[in-house]
Order: structure tokens, then C-alpha cells, then sequence
């Protein structure tokens, strides 16, 4: 997946004139990995880059609707000093809800708790 700055550097050198080909080059010349050539030709045969790149690739997150998310955020600031361990939260989590019979699993495993929460740390929601 191209970061934003790599779509509009082909969409640059294909406005200065590079082919496909030249791009290829470029890269290599700079000593830059090039991305593949279906890769440069998929943003080099675009009128220019969209405004969200890679809109498509993302997904929903199992944790990130209510009660969930809330109960998370809470158990995460209760611990401000950030002495918490994922799989402790994941524990938490199945006490509130599966062991009270709100539910009757969690929307997702340990390892996308984990990943929710980092996505939570760097939105800066906690």
C-alpha cells in the first residue's frame, strides 16, 4: 500500500513528461525500492491521487461500537499509569459482558483487542 506522498511523486514525474518505465528508474536511480509497475501504473493512469487513499482497505472495528468501547476506554483510564494488560482487559471484558449474560461472545479475540486499543492510543480517544 503506497503512502499518499509516494501517489503523488508518479502523479509529479508524470506530469514532468517520466513514462512508466522512467519512474522504474527514477526510484532505482535515488536508491529507492520502486513500487511494483502495476502499482505505478495504477496511480500513473489516474487523473490524480484520491482524496482518501486507501479508503477501501479499511475495516470496521470489532471493538469500536457500544457498550464496548466505552467499558475499554474506562478500563484504559482507570490505569492511567498504563499497567494494564491486554489479556487482563480481554478478561474484564468477558466478566461484564459474557458472564452476565449481555452476550454471548466478544466481537473479537485478544489480538484485535490489542490492535483496537493501539488504534484507540493513537487516535488519542484514551
Amino acid at each position: 500500500m503506497l503512502k499518499e506522498k509516494q501517489m503523488q511523486e508518479i502523479q509529479d514525474l508524470k506530469l514532468r513528461g517520466y513514462s512508466i518505465n522512467e519512474i522504474l528508474k527514477y526510484y532505482e536511480e535515488q536508491g529507492r525500492k520502486p513500487p511494483s509497475q502495476p502499482t505505478i501504473r495504477k496511480y500513473y493512469q489516474m487523473d490524480s491521487v484520491p482524496e482518501t487513499p486507501n479508503q477501501n482497505l479499511l475495516k470496521d472495528k470489532a471493538f469500536d461500537h457500544e457498550p464496548y468501547r466505552s467499558a475499554i476506554i474506562e478500563i484504559i483510564k482507570n490505569n492511567k499509569d498504563g499497567n494494564y494488560c491486554v489479556s487482563s482487559v480481554y478478561d474484564v471484558l468477558i466478566e461484564k459482558f459474557i458472564e452476565n449474560s449481555e452476550e454471548v461472545s466478544l466481537p473479537g479475540n485478544e489480538q484485535t483487542l490489542r490492535n483496537y486499543i493501539h488504534y484507540l492510543c493513537l487516535m488519542e480517544a484514551v
